[in-house]
Order: C-alpha cells, then structure tokens, then sequence
C-alpha cells in the first residue's frame, strides 16, 4: 500500500474510517494540528523572548489550528496570538497539496504535531533528514507522537499509525539525529525535553 497515496486523496476530501464510519475531512476537523496547543505556553514564552523568529509547520496536515480555530477567551486564532513575533510563517506537508511545496530555508521554531507516526520506519530517517535540513543550530522543535493506534484508518482497515512503537523508540530515534533542542509530547500526556 502507497500510504502517502492514501493520505493525498484524504487531503483531497475522499473517505477515511474513523469510529468504524467513513468520513471525509469535511465531516470531522482532523490532522489540523491541534497538539500544537499542548506546546502553547512554551511557544508563547519563546516567541516572546525573541525579537522575530520564523515557523515552520512540517507535515502540518490540513493546519486549520491557526488560521480557523479561535482559542481562549480573547477567541483569537492562534496565528493572531502569535503574530507579533513573527517573521516568517511556512506549512509543508508533502501529502496536502496545499502545502506541498518544499521551504528553502532554515527554521528557528519547527511544529511537527502527531505526522511522525503516520509514516513507516523505512521512511522516518528520510523525514527526520529533511526536517534536520529545515533546522538551524538554535532551532527548538516542537514534536508528539502517540505510541498507540489512531482513531483512523485507511479505507482498506490499515491504522494511520502506520509506526506504532513505545516512547523510548521515539526519544532514541530524535536523540540520533542530533538536534538542538526538542520537546516531544507523547501520548498527550508525557513531555520529554532534549
């Protein structure tokens, strides 16, 4: 199976299965990137403490979380919240054509919410050498990943989950890549920062 393929026709409203029903992405509001939120105060506090800095939003899904959701009483989105600081705002997400064009440039902040385990083990070093590329020495990137099965499948039955394996898989896959700094989020409820 061409998973990617699979995820390029979701992304183009075809039918996925979630809670056994077949749903396109106009039915339920899903890969929009709202683990980012998990990250909210750490975001907010390091954007505060630069002058400008640039995100980048890798496999960002359909990234509705900052442009179409509000949050919080002010019910402001949180690109709105964010804004002030930043420089420069990028979303590239190979699977959503609306995003598929590579950046050219380096990061100091990179999201990458729950896109890791949607790819399979053979193509996690290619991701994790691309998002190395994307990274400056100081770069800080934000990152979840859920060590159990999606909620989602494939219409063919196969979890979108594709790589399905414990925190200490995830942490010593990340750690060998050597990057600057990275707080990973597992399973929504354990942070690990290196």
């Amino acid at each position: 199976m061409n998973y990617l393929e699979e995820y390029k026709k979701i992304f183009n409203n075809e039918k996925f299965i979630r809670h056994g029903k077949k749903i396109t992405l106009k039915d339920h509001s899903e890969f929009n990137g709202r683990d980012t939120l998990l990250f909210f105060d750490s975001i907010l506090e390091e954007i505060r403490n630069k002058k400008t800095v640039s995100l980048l939003d890798y496999y960002c899904g359909t990234s509705l979380i900052w442009h179409d959701h509000p949050i919080g009483r002010e019910r402001k989105t949180l690109f709105e919240i964010l804004s002030p600081n930043i420089q420069s705002f990028y979303r590239f997400d190979i699977r959503n054509d609306l995003y598929s064009i590579r950046p050219s440039s380096k990061f100091d902040i990179i999201f990458c919410t729950n896109g890791l385990e949607q790819f399979s083990k053979n193509d996690l070093d290619k991701v994790l050498k691309e998002l190395k590329e994307f990274s400056k020495e100081s770069t800080h990137i934000f990152c979840t990943v859920n060590t159990v099965p999606s909620k989602n499948f494939f219409l063919n039955g196969n979890n979108m989950s594709i790589t399905q394996e414990p925190a200490e898989f995830w942490i010593d896959t990340l750690k060998n890549f050597n990057f600057c700094k990275i707080s990973l989020m597992i399973d929504k409820n354990k942070l690990v920062n290196f």
